[in-house]
C-alpha cells in the first residue's frame, strides 16, 4: 500500500510511521498470502473456543499502562519494536482474524493517563459492539472526564 510512496517520499512520513512500514518492506508477498491462508482456521477456533461462549469479550486494549509522549518518542533503534509491540499485542490478533473490536475510555490511571479497555465481537457484529459500549458510556460518562494536567488523577475503577 505504502511501497510507492515509501521510496519516493520517505520524508513524509514521520520517523515511528516510516520505520514500521519499512519493515513490512521485508515480508514477502508469499508470507503474507501465508498468513492469510491460516487465518480462516485460526478464526474458526476462536470463535468456537471464545467467541461461541460470548456476547461480548471484554479485553485489554493496551498490553501496558499508557505511557507519556516523552516515553514513546523513539525515532528506531532496537526498543522501537518491542515499544510498539507492547501497544498491539491485544488489539493485533483481533485484526489479523478480521473480528470487529471497540476501544472504550474506562478511566485513568494513578498518573492521570487515559486507560480502556477493548469490546471484541464476532464477524458483523458492529452494531452489538456500538451498543455495549454506549450502555458502559451511558452509566459511567467516563467520556466525559478529562484527566487533571499536572497532578495524579483518580485510577481507573
Amino acid at each position: 500500500m505504502h511501497g510507492t510512496w515509501l521510496r519516493a517520499r520517505p520524508q513524509d512520513y514521520g520517523p515511528q510511521v516510516l520505520n514500521r512500514l519499512e519493515a513490512g518492506l521485508f515480508y514477502p508477498g508469499t508470507a503474507y498470502l501465508g498468513a492469510l491462508d491460516v487465518r480462516s482456521a485460526k478464526l474458526r477456533e476462536f470463535q468456537a473456543a471464545v467467541l461461541d461462549q460470548v456476547d461480548v469479550l471484554l479485553a485489554p486494549v493496551v498490553g501496558r499502562l499508557t505511557p507519556t509522549i516523552a516515553e514513546t518518542d523513539i525515532t528506531g533503534g532496537p526498543e522501537l519494536l518491542p515499544m510498539l509491540g507492547s501497544f498491539t499485542r491485544f488489539t493485533r490478533p483481533i485484526n489479523y482474524l478480521g473480528l470487529p473490536g471497540l476501544s472504550v475510555p474506562m478511566g485513568f490511571t494513578k498518573a492521570g493517563l487515559p486507560a480502556g479497555f477493548q469490546l471484541v465481537g464476532r464477524p458483523f457484529s458492529e452494531a452489538l459492539l456500538c451498543r455495549a459500549g454506549r450502555a458502559y458510556e451511558r452509566e459511567t460518562q467516563w467520556y466525559l472526564k478529562a484527566p487533571q494536567l499536572g497532578a495524579p488523577a483518580a485510577a481507573a475503577q
